[in-house]
């Protein structure tokens, strides 16, 4: 690494870095629901290029080796962007017991700040802290096993510091858990297809699925039969997971 990189990537990461502090903690907050959204957003991207930088820094590289998912790449896809799909409340939006309360503008605004949070999230448990964990335990599949449970555990337990923003602490467990199969789910879209943007657009349609009626409406959650296809889900993908962690033919992106 040359002398002007040597110090650009670390003072290109502090500027990052301050930018969304400054967006966080030290402008006032804007007012209307649409553009506290959009500057959640803003603080999310200022973090996603420092972790961009970092992994810069420590000679990561986004891209992929042209791996070839075949027929279980495109299940664990297809079960991924169900479990997406079924973040969303629609038995309970159907029945009437949620509803959305909130406009386009509002809808948007969250679209984009889920995107902005998944990016983040994705280079920073995907990009960065998955690839350095496959350094350190190998390609091999017990290697792989333990990249993948290793970095989606330190995904879920990183929202224990919802506690701190004022949640409940059996809504915070239930995120951990959840958050970690997300992980786990993540980690084997880049496993079996060698690149980080289907993780991302997962993630963001995940995140933006389950805030829809808690952020913009109001309503239930959870009813029997979202219950049933959530378990449903949980054990295909359970099973699909294993099958992209022991596959030898899935490629690191």
């Amino acid at each position: 690494m040359n002398n002007a990189r040597r110090y650009a990537l670390p003072a290109l990461l502090l500027l990052s870095l301050g930018l969304g502090l400054l967006f966080e903690l030290v402008l006032p907050a804007p007012k209307g629901l649409a553009a506290s959204l959009l500057r959640e957003g803003a603080v999310r991207l200022c973090y996603a290029g420092a972790v961009c930088l970092l992994g810069a820094y420590a000679g990561l590289a986004l891209g992929s080796l042209g791996a070839r998912p075949g027929r279980l790449g495109a299940l664990c896809l297809v079960l991924s962007f169900a479990v997406a799909l079924n973040n969303l409340p629609i038995s309970c939006l159907l029945s009437g017991a949620a509803t959305v309360t909130a406009g386009v503008d509002a809808a948007l605004a969250l679209a984009l700040s889920c995107l902005a949070t998944a990016l983040f999230e994705e280079l920073l448990f995907r990009f960065f802290l998955f690839r350095l964990m496959l350094d350190r335990f190998g390609l091999s599949r017990r290697g792989r096993l333990a990249a993948v449970l290793l970095s989606s555990a330190v995904f879920g337990l990183s929202h224990l510091f919802n506690l701190a923003a004022g949640a409940s602490p059996g809504a915070t467990l239930l995120q951990v858990g959840y958050s970690f199969l997300v992980g786990c789910l993540c980690a084997a879209l880049c496993l079996l297809y060698g690149r980080l943007s289907l993780a991302v657009a997962f993630h963001a349609v995940y995140n933006f699925c389950g805030y829809l009626v808690p952020r913009l409406g109001q309503g239930p959650l959870y009813d029997a039969p979202t219950v049933a296809v959530t378990v449903l889900l949980a054990l295909a993908c359970g099973g699909c997971l294993l099958l992209a962690v022991f596959d030898r033919k899935n490629k690191i992106f």
